[in-house]
């Protein structure tokens, strides 16, 4: 029985990692991946490579957000929830994303066979890599609360 949960387990990782493989290159060495989860909400991944700091995933993964709100027309967004995933490494494309949620918080809490997270240190022998993750809401007027501008985070040009 154990073994079947942990064979379902890896198998669902892997499917985050063959929809990692579809990610978006926007810098020289940076992984992003996004995604529409309703309405006016995305998905958004900074994918740690180069392990870097915590700090620095989580402002790359802002910067993504801004770039996102931006491309569909928006000029604010507001960070519903945020927080530290894994995915893996494939070397096959898919063009979905985790379908249920039970798939989701396996994927997301970074289950593996060793029931241990991935190491930090060295991902790429793994092919497990850490990762940040933002579900962010887009607006066009300024929302009450907590909120973010994306020219703070992107170039915006001014109006004139």
């Amino acid at each position: 029985m154990i073994k079947q949960i942990l064979f379902c387990a890896l198998a669902l990782l892997t499917v985050v990692g063959v929809y990692a493989g579809a990610a978006r290159f926007v810098g020289t060495n940076d992984h992003y991946m996004d995604y529409h989860v309703r309405n006016n909400q995305y998905a958004v991944i900074y994918i740690n490579i180069n392990n870097v700091t915590e700090e620095t995933m989580k402002e790359r993964a802002l910067t993504r957000a801004a770039e996102v709100a931006k491309s569909k027309g928006y000029r604010y967004f507001k960070v519903m929830t945020s927080k530290e995933v894994y995915v893996t490494q494939t070397d096959e494309p898919r063009e979905q994303a985790p379908s249920n949620l039970y798939q989701e918080m396996i994927i997301e809490k970074g289950f593996s066979r060793n029931r241990t997270a991935p190491s930090r240190q060295n991902p790429s022998a793994t092919g497990v890599f850490p990762a940040y993750k933002n579900v962010i809401a887009l607006y066009h007027e300024a929302p009450s609360g907590d909120y973010e501008h994306v020219c703070d985070y992107i170039w915006c040009k001014k109006a004139s």
